[in-house]
Protein backbone atom coordinates (compact mmCIF):
# COMPACT_ATOMS: atom_id res chain seq x y z
CA UNK A 1 0.00 0.00 0.00
CA UNK A 2 1.11 3.11 -1.12
CA UNK A 3 0.61 6.97 0.10
CA UNK A 4 1.35 10.46 -1.61
CA UNK A 5 4.60 11.74 0.49
CA UNK A 6 2.35 15.02 2.16
CA UNK A 7 0.34 12.55 4.11
CA UNK A 8 3.20 10.33 5.63
CA UNK A 9 2.75 11.54 9.18
CA UNK A 10 -0.60 11.21 9.69
CA UNK A 11 -1.01 8.10 7.92
CA UNK A 12 0.48 5.99 10.79
CA UNK A 13 -1.73 6.73 13.52
CA UNK A 14 -4.72 5.46 11.06
CA UNK A 15 -2.53 2.13 9.85
CA UNK A 16 -1.95 1.25 13.92
CA UNK A 17 -5.71 1.77 14.24
CA UNK A 18 -6.34 -0.66 11.06
CA UNK A 19 -4.21 -3.28 12.83
CA UNK A 20 -6.10 -3.44 16.59
CA UNK A 21 -9.65 -2.96 14.61
CA UNK A 22 -11.58 -3.31 11.23
CA UNK A 23 -13.12 -2.10 9.88
CA UNK A 24 -13.09 1.31 10.22
CA UNK A 25 -15.02 3.41 7.51
CA UNK A 26 -15.33 6.99 9.22
CA UNK A 27 -13.59 9.05 11.80
CA UNK A 28 -14.95 10.12 15.21
CA UNK A 29 -16.13 13.96 14.93
CA UNK A 30 -13.10 15.17 17.12
CA UNK A 31 -10.71 13.45 15.01
CA UNK A 32 -9.18 14.18 11.26
CA UNK A 33 -10.59 12.22 8.47
CA UNK A 34 -8.08 9.38 7.39
CA UNK A 35 -7.02 8.85 4.32
CA UNK A 36 -8.83 6.47 1.90
CA UNK A 37 -6.19 4.51 1.12
CA UNK A 38 -5.36 3.70 4.30
CA UNK A 39 -9.06 2.03 5.18
CA UNK A 40 -9.04 0.56 1.80
CA UNK A 41 -11.69 2.83 -0.21
CA UNK A 42 -10.76 2.94 -3.67
CA UNK A 43 -13.36 3.77 -5.88
CA UNK A 44 -17.18 5.06 -5.94
CA UNK A 45 -18.53 0.93 -4.91
CA UNK A 46 -16.03 0.85 -2.04
CA UNK A 47 -16.84 4.17 -0.99
CA UNK A 48 -20.71 3.13 -0.91
CA UNK A 49 -20.09 0.04 1.03
CA UNK A 50 -18.83 2.06 3.46
CA UNK A 51 -21.68 4.67 3.47
CA UNK A 52 -24.03 1.39 3.78
CA UNK A 53 -21.67 0.48 6.78
CA UNK A 54 -22.85 3.24 8.49
CA UNK A 55 -26.71 3.32 7.80
CA UNK A 56 -26.12 6.25 4.82
CA UNK A 57 -25.10 6.49 1.02
CA UNK A 58 -22.34 7.57 -1.02
CA UNK A 59 -22.67 11.44 -2.29
CA UNK A 60 -21.56 10.78 -5.66
CA UNK A 61 -21.60 14.20 -6.23
CA UNK A 62 -18.89 14.53 -3.76
CA UNK A 63 -17.32 11.55 -3.78
CA UNK A 64 -14.52 10.81 -6.69
CA UNK A 65 -11.28 9.73 -7.91
CA UNK A 66 -8.84 12.94 -8.62
CA UNK A 67 -5.84 11.47 -10.26
CA UNK A 68 -5.66 8.55 -8.31
CA UNK A 69 -6.54 10.36 -5.19
CA UNK A 70 -10.00 9.44 -3.39
CA UNK A 71 -12.69 11.37 -1.83
CA UNK A 72 -15.84 9.63 -0.05
CA UNK A 73 -18.10 11.31 1.03
CA UNK A 74 -22.07 9.77 2.72
CA UNK A 75 -25.34 12.08 2.73
CA UNK A 76 -24.41 13.38 6.16
CA UNK A 77 -20.80 12.09 7.02
CA UNK A 78 -17.26 12.53 5.56
CA UNK A 79 -15.46 9.06 4.86
CA UNK A 80 -12.45 9.80 3.66
CA UNK A 81 -10.13 12.15 1.65
CA UNK A 82 -6.57 11.22 0.15
CA UNK A 83 -6.28 15.34 -0.66
CA UNK A 84 -7.77 16.57 3.04
CA UNK A 85 -8.33 20.05 3.50
CA UNK A 86 -7.25 21.58 6.56
CA UNK A 87 -10.63 21.41 7.97
CA UNK A 88 -10.84 17.67 7.14
CA UNK A 89 -8.07 17.40 9.27
CA UNK A 90 -9.04 19.84 12.14
CA UNK A 91 -7.05 22.26 11.22
CA UNK A 92 -8.79 25.39 11.36
CA UNK A 93 -8.67 29.72 11.05
CA UNK A 94 -7.26 30.67 14.68
CA UNK A 95 -6.62 27.52 15.82
CA UNK A 96 -3.97 25.98 12.93
CA UNK A 97 -1.02 25.86 15.16
CA UNK A 98 -2.93 24.16 17.72
CA UNK A 99 -4.42 21.61 15.46
CA UNK A 100 -1.34 21.08 13.40
CA UNK A 101 0.37 20.01 16.24
CA UNK A 102 -2.45 17.75 17.64
CA UNK A 103 -2.35 15.92 13.67
CA UNK A 104 1.83 15.51 14.21
CA UNK A 105 2.34 14.95 18.00
CA UNK A 106 5.50 13.58 17.69
CA UNK A 107 6.64 16.12 15.04
CA UNK A 108 9.71 17.90 15.73
CA UNK A 109 8.81 20.84 13.79
CA UNK A 110 5.51 21.92 13.20
CA UNK A 111 4.85 25.09 10.29
CA UNK A 112 1.48 26.68 10.17
CA UNK A 113 -0.30 29.10 7.84
CA UNK A 114 -2.94 31.30 9.72
CA UNK A 115 -3.41 34.73 8.23
CA UNK A 116 -6.41 36.73 7.05
CA UNK A 117 -5.94 37.69 3.14
CA UNK A 118 -7.86 40.74 3.32
CA UNK A 119 -9.71 42.59 -0.21
CA UNK A 120 -6.98 44.56 -1.70
CA UNK A 121 -3.85 42.48 -0.91
CA UNK A 122 -1.61 41.97 -3.16
CA UNK A 123 -1.98 38.56 -4.93
CA UNK A 124 -5.24 37.89 -3.45
CA UNK A 125 -7.48 35.25 -4.85
CA UNK A 126 -10.38 37.43 -5.12
CA UNK A 127 -10.17 41.18 -4.68
CA UNK A 128 -14.01 41.39 -3.57
CA UNK A 129 -13.76 38.74 -0.85
CA UNK A 130 -11.94 38.38 2.16
CA UNK A 131 -10.20 34.54 3.35
CA UNK A 132 -8.30 32.79 5.68
CA UNK A 133 -5.67 31.32 4.92
CA UNK A 134 -4.94 28.11 6.58
CA UNK A 135 -1.92 25.54 6.08
CA UNK A 136 0.27 22.45 8.14
CA UNK A 137 3.33 21.25 7.71
CA UNK A 138 5.28 18.70 9.79
CA UNK A 139 8.62 18.19 9.36
CA UNK A 140 8.61 19.77 6.04
CA UNK A 141 5.94 17.64 5.07
CA UNK A 142 2.68 19.31 3.99
CA UNK A 143 -0.07 18.19 5.35
CA UNK A 144 -2.62 20.42 4.05
CA UNK A 145 -3.68 23.75 2.49
CA UNK A 146 -2.50 26.66 1.72
CA UNK A 147 -6.35 26.26 1.75
CA UNK A 148 -8.69 29.65 0.87
CA UNK A 149 -11.65 29.55 3.14
CA UNK A 150 -14.45 32.64 2.39
CA UNK A 151 -14.90 35.13 5.12
CA UNK A 152 -17.09 37.51 3.38
CA UNK A 153 -17.97 38.77 -0.10
CA UNK A 154 -18.88 42.42 -0.41
CA UNK A 155 -21.01 41.60 -3.56
CA UNK A 156 -23.11 39.04 -1.40
CA UNK A 157 -22.78 40.10 1.98
CA UNK A 158 -24.89 39.54 4.21
CA UNK A 159 -27.01 41.58 6.82
CA UNK A 160 -26.61 41.79 10.62
CA UNK A 161 -30.49 41.60 11.26
CA UNK A 162 -31.09 37.66 12.16
CA UNK A 163 -27.40 37.23 12.52
CA UNK A 164 -25.29 39.75 14.61
CA UNK A 165 -27.55 41.90 16.16
CA UNK A 166 -25.29 43.92 19.11
CA UNK A 167 -21.97 45.01 19.98
CA UNK A 168 -21.10 41.92 22.40
CA UNK A 169 -22.22 39.00 19.29
CA UNK A 170 -19.89 40.95 16.66
CA UNK A 171 -17.09 40.78 18.57
CA UNK A 172 -17.76 36.90 19.42
CA UNK A 173 -18.47 36.35 16.29
CA UNK A 174 -15.06 38.21 15.17
CA UNK A 175 -12.97 36.38 17.26
CA UNK A 176 -14.56 33.14 16.67
CA UNK A 177 -14.76 33.21 12.96
CA UNK A 178 -10.70 32.79 12.84
CA UNK A 179 -7.54 34.72 13.30
CA UNK A 180 -9.19 37.98 13.87
CA UNK A 181 -8.27 40.10 16.70
CA UNK A 182 -10.70 42.98 17.14
CA UNK A 183 -14.52 44.12 16.10
CA UNK A 184 -16.02 47.36 15.62
CA UNK A 185 -20.03 47.48 15.55
CA UNK A 186 -22.05 50.38 14.63
CA UNK A 187 -25.47 50.11 15.70
CA UNK A 188 -26.93 52.77 13.05
CA UNK A 189 -26.27 50.26 9.94
CA UNK A 190 -25.88 47.97 11.95
CA UNK A 191 -23.12 46.90 10.61
CA UNK A 192 -19.95 44.57 12.06
CA UNK A 193 -16.52 44.81 10.98
CA UNK A 194 -13.78 42.11 12.40
CA UNK A 195 -10.12 43.79 12.63
CA UNK A 196 -5.95 42.52 12.39
CA UNK A 197 -3.53 44.76 12.57
CA UNK A 198 -3.55 44.14 8.64
CA UNK A 199 -6.52 45.47 7.88
CA UNK A 200 -10.68 44.93 8.18
CA UNK A 201 -13.29 43.15 6.79
CA UNK A 202 -17.25 43.34 6.41
CA UNK A 203 -18.94 40.19 8.48
CA UNK A 204 -22.13 41.84 7.81
CA UNK A 205 -23.83 45.11 6.48
CA UNK A 206 -27.67 45.70 7.00
CA UNK A 207 -27.47 48.93 4.62
CA UNK A 208 -25.34 47.31 1.67
CA UNK A 209 -27.04 43.75 2.42
CA UNK A 210 -28.09 41.73 -0.86
CA UNK A 211 -30.37 38.71 0.04
CA UNK A 212 -32.36 36.75 -1.73
CA UNK A 213 -34.54 34.08 -1.32
CA UNK A 214 -34.18 32.80 -5.21
CA UNK A 215 -38.27 32.74 -5.64
CA UNK A 216 -38.32 36.57 -7.61
CA UNK A 217 -35.49 36.49 -10.20
CA UNK A 218 -35.48 39.98 -11.10
CA UNK A 219 -34.10 40.50 -7.94
CA UNK A 220 -30.61 38.95 -8.05
CA UNK A 221 -29.28 42.01 -9.84
CA UNK A 222 -29.33 44.29 -6.88
CA UNK A 223 -26.13 44.61 -5.38
CA UNK A 224 -25.56 47.15 -2.16
CA UNK A 225 -29.57 47.53 -1.75
CA UNK A 226 -31.04 49.39 1.14
CA UNK A 227 -33.76 47.31 1.41
CA UNK A 228 -32.47 43.68 3.06
CA UNK A 229 -35.16 41.56 1.51
CA UNK A 230 -35.97 41.33 -2.00
CA UNK A 231 -39.37 43.56 -3.22
CA UNK A 232 -42.01 41.71 -4.65
CA UNK A 233 -42.53 42.03 -8.10
CA UNK A 234 -45.81 44.19 -9.62
CA UNK A 235 -48.05 41.62 -10.61
CA UNK A 236 -48.73 41.53 -14.45
CA UNK A 237 -51.22 42.31 -16.19
CA UNK A 238 -53.40 39.78 -18.17
CA UNK A 239 -55.62 42.11 -19.81
CA UNK A 240 -52.95 43.57 -22.25
CA UNK A 241 -51.28 42.02 -25.07
CA UNK A 242 -49.97 39.35 -23.22
CA UNK A 243 -53.67 37.85 -22.86
CA UNK A 244 -54.34 38.58 -26.46
CA UNK A 245 -50.73 36.26 -27.76
CA UNK A 246 -51.94 33.52 -24.88
CA UNK A 247 -55.89 33.34 -26.68
CA UNK A 248 -53.89 33.90 -30.03
CA UNK A 249 -51.91 30.80 -29.42
CA UNK A 250 -54.69 28.42 -27.72
CA UNK A 251 -56.74 28.83 -31.44
CA UNK A 252 -53.84 27.79 -33.24
CA UNK A 253 -53.35 24.99 -31.65
CA UNK A 254 -56.55 24.32 -31.58
CA UNK A 255 -56.61 24.59 -35.19
CA UNK A 256 -53.59 22.31 -35.42
CA UNK A 257 -55.76 19.43 -33.38
CA UNK A 258 -58.17 19.71 -35.05
CA UNK A 259 -55.94 19.30 -38.83
CA UNK A 260 -53.97 16.61 -37.34
CA UNK A 261 -57.68 14.56 -36.01
CA UNK A 262 -59.14 15.61 -40.25
CA UNK A 263 -56.02 13.54 -41.83
CA UNK A 264 -56.11 10.80 -39.63
CA UNK A 265 -59.48 9.95 -40.73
Amino acid sequence: MSFPSRHLVHVLPWLTLLSLSAPIHTAAADAPIPLCDAITVFDLNSCNQACLDIGEKADVQESRDVNGLFKCYCTTTPICNDDPLCSDLLVVPGKAQEGCEALCPDANQVDVVDAVQFIGDPGAVNNNQTHFTVGCTCDGVPMCGTDFVLFSDLTYLQACTGLIESETACETYCLEAGSFTGSAWDPAAPSCVCSTDAGTAYACDDTNANSNDAEFTDCFGQVGVSAVDCPTPAPTDSSGPTAALYFYSLGGAMLALHLVLVSSV
